[in-house]
Order: structure tokens, then C-alpha cells, then sequence
């Protein structure tokens, strides 16, 4: 197998699900307070998003919390200019407002698929499905791929466990 590193010369990226980093936590996921930690720990995040009402929610089940676009850019832009958020629209309605204001970084919809492309040209790869290069690994966890992170040819990985894959693939 070849390492992601000696293909691309690059790293995955980790993306922090729902903003968790140490495990699932229904509690706390898509809290606002939860995806600005991540974000500030340096990691991208996947973030829950319904767009209900003229107005914009995050939240998984359904809407919990409020939000804007301000605060999703905010969330999203890093110093280095590019965005970290990665959205998953919940409702046909955030998806189509989303492509409505032409919102520039990651954004996708889906009900169960085995990929989906996203708004950035990556594929969103859920569990147990063939990975390539451009595949945003999903729920490594799942699966038992966590302790073979290091070894998958991926784009990256969104997991619940972050610092836990951060630390497989020998990152400080």
C-alpha cells in the first residue's frame, strides 16, 4: 500500500465530526462552543446545518442552534485563507440557499450514499466503502481503520476521534 505522504506529498487532513475530538458526545456536538475549540485546536470540522424558516440551524437530528453565514465564515476561513468547515447540509432547503449565495468552501448533501461529491470536488466516502486519493475517509472508526490511518491513501478523515488519529498518523 502506498502511504498518503509519498503519493501527494501532503498530509490528511483531520476533520473533527460534529467538532468532537476524544469520541462521540450527543451532548455536545454542533454546539458552536464545540466547533470554535476544535477549530482552535487546528482542526477542519464537519459542521450540521439546516436552513429552516429564513434562518440558518446547526444541529443533527433537527435544528438546536442558531447560526449565520457570518459566524459559518468565521468558523470556516483559517489565517491561511482557505476553509476548514465542512458542511453537511441536513435539509434540501441549506443546500440550495448554500449554492444560492454561492457559498465558496465545502459543502455536500446525503441520505445514506456510499459517496457523495462535494461542492470542492472531494469524495465524501462513508463507512466500509473503497477509498481513493480525493476521499474524505468517514468514521474511520467504524470499521477499524483508525489503526491503519497511517497506511490509507486518502484526502483525509472525519472521525469523532481526532486527537486520537492525529496521534496514529505521528502528528504533535
Amino acid at each position: 500500500c502506498v502511504r498518503h505522504d509519498e503519493l501527494t506529498n501532503s498530509k490528511p487532513i483531520l476533520i473533527a465530526h460534529r467538532g468532537l475530538v476524544h469520541g462521540s458526545d450527543p451532548r455536545i456536538e454542533n454546539m458552536p462552543s464545540t466547533i470554535y475549540h476544535s477549530r482552535s485546536l487546528g482542526y477542519d470540522v464537519e459542521i450540521d446545518l439546516w436552513y429552516i424558516n429564513d434562518g440558518w440551524w446547526l444541529g443533527h437530528d433537527g435544528p438546536q442552534w442558531p447560526t449565520s453565514i457570518s459566524m459559518l465564515d468565521e468558523i470556516s476561513r483559517g489565517d491561511d485563507g482557505a476553509h476548514h468547515a465542512w458542511i453537511h447540509a441536513k435539509n434540501i432547503a441549506a443546500l440550495y440557499q448554500l449554492r444560492r449565495i454561492e457559498w465558496p468552501g465545502h459543502y455536500f448533501y446525503h441520505q445514506g450514499d456510499d459517496a457523495v461529491l462535494t461542492s470542492t470536488g472531494f469524495l465524501w466516502t462513508n463507512p466500509g466503502q473503497p477509498l481513493t486519493p480525493l476521499s474524505i475517509c468517514v468514521m474511520p472508526e467504524w470499521n477499524g481503520l483508525i489503526e491503519k490511518c497511517q497506511d490509507l491513501v486518502v484526502h483525509g478523515f472525519c472521525t469523532d476521534h481526532a486527537e486520537r488519529i492525529r496521534i496514529e498518523l505521528g502528528r504533535s
